[in-house]
């Protein structure tokens, strides 16, 4: 079976890559808000795509936001000449951070159109809605219909079609257990593992954002410093410590990997 993650550009890629492996990850989902800068993003992903591909791990693709504030021609227009430029797949995040409002008619008609586009984060309301119709309309032109915001809805989205979330990064052995019973039709038993991790799925994404992550490897052992990038604060100590109670009852690897 294909085990999908995310990296992010800016993070710890050797430390997260070995944990990947471990936990049987075999494709790699490489983010580039600002592909056109290319010349800064390729070379990067060119070497870690080298380095994970001696670990049967494969570059997967590449993870876009569209411009901020753009309507359905620009926005298709900037979708068309980067999926002209690329060798791999494309996935579209959908978030309202993004600014632009992206109908699951038109993620659709790009997904039918353009060569490159077949992969889909959707984290706008009603994330559910979106993905059944998304795939109604576009059918197997849509690779990998997927979730975001943590997998807080996932079970409600693999229920409408998704086969997949791009979570935190935090814990994927816990969301192994609700996506993979799930996709071998065990409904109930992903509706349990969904149910056991959805307190820690919530207190990230309400509380925590993309601290999280760091937060965990650091309890963990895996990094030494959790500190995030100016100007954005750490944690406050007591949600901190909430985080790391609140995974401490699910016992995820990344409190015990580098221990």
């Amino acid at each position: 079976m294909v085990r999908l993650a995310a990296c992010g550009v800016t993070s710890s890629i050797g430390v997260w890559f070995q944990y990947a492996v471990m936990i049987g990850v075999t494709r790699l989902v490489m983010p580039g808000p600002f592909w056109a800068m290319h010349m800064v993003i390729m070379p990067l992903a060119g070497y870690v795509a080298s380095n994970f591909s001696k670990y049967g791990v494969k570059l997967f693709n590449a993870i876009l936001l569209p411009p901020w504030g753009i309507d359905d021609p620009q926005t298709y227009e900037f979708f068309n000449r980067v999926s002209s430029a690329l060798e791999i797949p494309i996935m579209i995040q959908d978030a309202p951070v993004s600014g632009t409002v992206l109908s699951a008619a038109f993620l659709a008609r790009m997904a039918v159109e353009l060569e490159r586009v077949a992969y889909f984060k959707i984290e706008s309301p009603g994330t559910a809605s979106k993905l059944r119709e998304l795939i109604r309309l576009a059918g197997d032109a849509v690779e990998g219909p997927w979730d975001g915001e943590e997998g807080i809805t996932l079970f409600t989205d693999l229920e409408a079609g998704a086969t997949g979330s791009m979570t935190g990064g935090g814990y994927p052995d816990g969301m192994r257990q609700i996506v993979d019973a799930y996709l071998a039709g065990q409904r109930e038993k992903a509706f349990a593992a969904y149910q056991r991790w959805l307190p820690l799925i919530n207190y990230e994404n309400r509380q925590c954002g993309l601290l999280a992550c760091k937060a965990l490897m650091k309890e963990g052992g895996v990094i030494e410093c959790d500190a995030p990038r100016h100007p954005i604060l750490n944690l406050h100590p007591a949600t901190r410590a909430g985080l790391i109670e609140t995974a401490r009852r699910l016992e995820p690897m990344v409190l015990r990997w580098g221990r």
